[in-house]
């Protein structure tokens, strides 16, 4: 967070509005609110704390603190904070925060309106986001890293430990280590999967080889019959295939003729091309390589004239740039002659020089020496203490392993405890299925009885339908209303016949002359209807009958698959009830109790404590060896050293004794006055002077030498190159008399006819190739129709016979697919089957495999349990954070004190000024106190910085000061100026004067007793 504006009036002893514009103050990075006691300094951060949090460190809700905050002669209280944060500051927020007091009562304060807006698009737009989520801070963590109150400076450094892990926690995120949760939804996806697993083991059932058995041999038999209609089906084929034949046979003569007739109507075409093919092949024979290499050569002697110019001008200036060279070369070549004297001058030179660095080389081993053999007295020393120290943990260790040596059986209990958890937990599972497959059990049966209930019938036990009797009666019912409507249907028929009969006439039924009392057909009409709706009516109720006679069924099949479930789970509940007694009666350990695991924990805990004990003295002992052979190594090392300084000594006396003896043309005594920077800088000329008169002598030789070759290459060249053209010259007139001789030969009269036949590319094989194609095509028309017409001679061909015999082959080829089908589907269940028994082993896998699974997330779990991974994830975070405050509180100690984290993660000191002996963090002095709060605050400061993403980070300083000397005042000072180049911008809030004549840029406050406190920024 980096503050950009704060306005804000009627708080504390400020009456009037103040505004304070911190760009100018953060471009400055370090920058400082000064004033005097009272005078309303730390009102800045309260202002800042109560817009971001509601929440101040001079007062909490239950002290009134609205009346308490408000300044006494204001009716009126106004704070707006505006800030940038977010990932790479960003983003522009503003927190507002007003009040009012009441005009009538002067103590009662309105209830604070607080606002908060970000910055969109150039405009402010309410948000409902708190400070701890734009900050990622909670106001307590805020006042330790970013504006720290008086009082809260030290906060950090004197946390108890559960409380700076809560903290760290917090600022570095370290909820996400909190694997306890995830780690037991695992657990419950593996349980899950697991009873998944279960469930499809049961749906695949009791399946075995006799299944597979009884398949195959149906398979056989299917088989045998495919194979006996396959040799029916050939046969027919056969038969087929002649008749295929002889229609082949008569359409190929009818195909054959038309293709015979359109050959013969190609001859002429095929004769033109043939003639010009040969006019083509008889100019390239001739012609074709003279024309060619006539181009050829003409272009070779313009090419060899023109490289023959080219050769000639460069032979002309390289004999003039040799003439020149050849004097220069005779100069150098006379210095370089004389070059031995000057390499035995730069030789001596040299050994002169080595000679000096020997001779003051001596004195240092002299000093070496003396040092070297007091080393080894230390050490020795050193070593007889360790060996002391390492007898007496061994004999610690001894005694450890003593106690520990009955612990093996340890693990076996534990496992014995977890797997009566776990058949606890399936029986607990098993009974939760038992009850729920009983009520669905239950709700099955309720459904019949319901449905039974609405046609007044009762449930049966028995396989037979309830339905039955009432379906019965109803069909009697409707059997009866049809023969009573046939009765009333007749009778309607006969009423229509007695209107036609007529007094005189027969009866056409009974023969009768008289017809006294005729049927009327109105009654009978009325009846029909009222008969044909009861006879719908009882349709009806047929179809409602038979529905819920389909439903009851589906019920009853449903409420039987229930129950034989319900028969199958209990079961397993038995057998899993049985197992887990049959597991206590396993349990044979008298120091601890199968229904209480307490005993066994505590027991296991002091075996951890003991063994944690061992680990420690094990790596106490491990310390304590590495310490020796580190020490024995170096008492070693010293040893060597010092034979090979002593050795380098004598042999350094013996080379200054060569080198004098081997001077060729200088006396040391020559160079005595001069230093070893002069010798080094003549003997650098020399060699340089050697070096370029080297270089000289065989550049000016190898360009000679180069020119010269260069010369010579190009006197041959020509020589070749003249001797080439005459020849390309003399080729070009023969190969012209070639080209007319050719001509008087053939019978083309002009070479430009030649020319034209010759310009239009003809692939020859093509043509050749389309011309043999089209005689061979003709001949073998022919003959092939001869041939045909000759195989066809006596024969003939049925279609009706034909076609007969192809429906006799459609219904065998039906009958072979029917067999094939069925086949398909007996081989496709076999592998069905098959597969089935290999999914059964798979998921048996599977199982295996997600019990052992199940059993490393339990133990995952119990890793996991009361935050432990946090907590030491939280140590290396505090580890990293002390490593670096020492950089700087080191450094503002003069490397007298080091902050060092002990095994209850607590603040020490380390003071080598007391041969680096630990002591509390409260025996620091005040201003000690305050350098190492000031350092640990920075650290915070840095990993803030590095969670926002910012390039800069804040805060603000508001005590301390008071308590440091000058000296130590001064190097806090340097240390604040240096966070500049760190990109950090500091805030200090002070009284001290010599602070506030060391920062330039700062906020002035004073406090007038009328108009309350008033600010002043230092650059007006």
């Amino acid at each position: 967070m980096i503050p950009k504006k704060l306005i804000f009036k009627g708080l504390y002893s400020y009456q009037e509005k103040q505004e304070i514009d911190f760009t100018r103050l953060t471009d400055a990075q370090i920058f400082g609110i000064f004033g005097p006691v009272g005078s309303g300094k730390s009102t800045i951060l309260e202002a800042i704390s109560f817009a971001l949090y509601g929440e101040t460190e001079r007062l909490n809700a239950r002290e009134n603190r609205a009346y308490n905050m408000m300044n006494l002669k204001s009716s009126e209280m106004l704070i707006q904070f505006e800030f940038m944060a977010g990932k790479g500051l960003q983003d522009s927020y503003l927190f507002e925060v007003k009040a009012r007091r009441n005009k009538n009562h002067h103590d009662k304060i309105s209830t604070a309106d607080r606002r908060h807006f970000k910055e969109m698009d150039g405009e402010w737009v309410a948000i409902e986001k708190s400070a701890e989520e734009v900050v990622g801070l909670s106001y307590k963590n805020f006042q330790r890293t970013i504006i720290i109150p008086q009082g809260k400076f030290q906060e950090f450094l004197q946390l108890g430990a559960a409380d700076r892990t809560r903290m760290l926690k917090e600022i570095f995120q370290l909820q996400k280590y909190e694997l306890l949760q995830p780690a037991s939804r695992l657990a419950k996806k593996n349980d899950t999967a697991l009873i998944e697993l279960n469930t499809r083991l049961d749906e695949l059932g009791d399946i075995g080889k006799a299944d597979v058995k009884a398949q195959e041999k149906r398979l056989k038999e299917i088989t045998k019959e495919l194979k006996a209609a396959e040799k029916h089906l050939k046969k027919l084929d056969k038969q087929a295939g002649r008749f295929r034949e002889l229609k082949n046979l008569f359409d190929k003569i009818t195909g054959q003729s038309e293709k015979f007739e359109q050959l013969k109507l190609q001859e002429e075409s095929f004769k033109d091309r043939e003639k010009d093919l040969k006019d083509y092949e008889d100019c390239r024979l001739l012609f074709s390589q003279p024309i060619s290499r006539e181009k050829t050569l003409r272009e070779e002697i313009t090419r060899t004239a023109e490289t023959l110019n080219e050769f000639r001008e460069r032979k002309a200036a390289l004999a003039t740039e040799e003439k020149t060279l050849s004097g220069e070369f005779e100069k150098i070549r006379k210095a370089y002659l004389q070059r031995d004297k000057l390499r035995e001058t730069i030789e001596d030179l040299e050994k002169i020089a080595e000679i000096r660095s020997l001779t003051e080389g001596q004195s240092a081993s002299e000093e070496t020496i003396a040092a070297a053999t007091k080393n080894e007295l230390l050490l020795e020393k050193e070593l007889e203490g360790l060996r002391k120290q390492q007898k007496k943990i061994r004999k610690q260790l001894k005694a450890l392993r003593g106690e520990l040596a009955e612990a093996s059986q340890f693990e076996v209990i534990r496992q014995w405890y977890h797997q009566n958890e776990l058949l606890a937990e399936q029986q607990r599972t098993q009974e939760a299925l038992v009850t729920e497959q009983q009520s669905l059990s239950e709700e099955k049966r309720d459904e019949m009885n319901e449905l039974l209930a609405t046609f007044k019938l009762k449930a049966t036990t028995s396989a037979k339908d309830p339905f039955s009797a009432l379906k019965k009666e109803l069909t009697e019912k409707i059997s009866a209303q049809q023969s009573d409507l046939q009765h009333l249907q007749l009778q309607k028929e006969l009423g229509n016949l007695a209107h036609t009969l007529e007094d005189g006439q027969p009866c056409p039924l009974c023969g009768a002359l008289d017809h006294p009392d005729k049927m009327g057909a109105e009654k009978i009409d009325e009846q029909l209807a009222k008969d044909q709706r009861k006879l719908a009516a009882l349709n009806v109720d047929m179809e409602k009958l038979q529905g819920a006679e389909k439903d009851y069924l589906l019920m009853r099949a449903t409420f039987q698959a229930t129950e034989a479930q319900f028969a199958k789970e209990a079961g397993k509940l038995t057998e899993l009830l049985a197992e887990g007694d049959a597991h206590k009666a396993t349990f044979h350990w008298p120091a601890f109790s199968p229904e209480d695991r307490s005993l066994f924990d505590t027991a296991v805990a002091q075996l951890t404590e003991k063994q944690e004990q061992l680990k420690s003295a094990e790596r106490e002992q491990e310390d304590i060896e590495s310490a020796l052979q580190e020490i024995e190594n170096r008492r070693e090392n010293h040893r060597r050293e010092n034979e090979a300084v002593r050795n380098s000594y004598q042999q350094t006396g013996a080379k200054i004794a060569t080198l004098k003896s081997q001077l060729k043309t200088l006396d040391p005594a020559d160079r005595q006055s001069a230093d070893e920077a002069s010798l080094q800088r003549e003997i650098i000329k020399l060699q340089a002077d050697y070096r370029s008169l080297e270089s000289d002598y065989l550049q000016s030789q190898e360009k000679r030498e180069a020119i010269s070759k260069e010369i010579s290459n190009l006197e041959g060249e020509i020589n070749s190159r003249e001797g080439t053209l005459r020849e390309r010259e003399t080729a070009y007139k023969e190969n012209e008399k070639t080209l007319k001789q050719a001509l008087k030969k053939s019978r083309f009269k002009k070479l430009e006819f030649v020319e034209d036949i010759l310009a239009v590319e003809v692939d020859v094989a093509a043509e050749r190739r389309a011309l043999n194609e089209y005689r061979e095509s003709f001949k073998a028309a022919e003959a092939l129709l001869k041939s045909l017409k000759k195989d066809a001679a006596g024969k003939s061909y049925d279609a009706a016979a034909h076609e007969k015999l192809d429906e006799e082959i459609s219904d065998a080829r039906e009958k072979h697919s029917e067999l094939i089908r069925e086949e398909g589907v007996l081989s496709k269940s076999l592998m069905e089957l098959k597969e089935r028994i290999e999914r059964k082993g798979k998921l048996l896998e599977e199982q295996e495999s997600l019990q052992l699974r199940g059993e490393n997330i339990r133990t995952l779990v119990r890793m996991f349990h009361g935050s432990g991974f946090v907590n030491f994830v939280s140590t290396i975070f505090l580890d990293n954070l002390c490593r670096a405050a020492n950089d700087r509180f080191h450094r503002l100690t003069r490397q007298q004190l080091q902050l060092e984290i002990n095994a209850n993660n607590e603040f020490q000191i380390r003071d080598f000024l007391n041969d680096g002996q630990l002591r509390s963090v409260k025996t620091l002095s005040g201003g000690q106190t305050f350098q190492a709060s000031l350092s640990l605050a920075l650290a915070l400061a840095d990993n803030v910085q590095q969670l926002s993403g910012s390039g800069q980070n804040f805060f603000f300083l508001d005590e301390g000061f008071g308590t440091l000397d000058k000296d130590a005042l001064r190097t806090v000072f340097e240390t604040l100026k240096s966070l500049r180049k760190e990109q950090r911008i500091v805030g200090v809030i002070s009284h001290v004067e010599e602070l506030q004549q060391e920062i330039e840029v700062c906020l002035r406050i004073e406090n007038d007793p009328l108009k309350g406190s008033s600010i002043s920024p230092s650059w007006e």
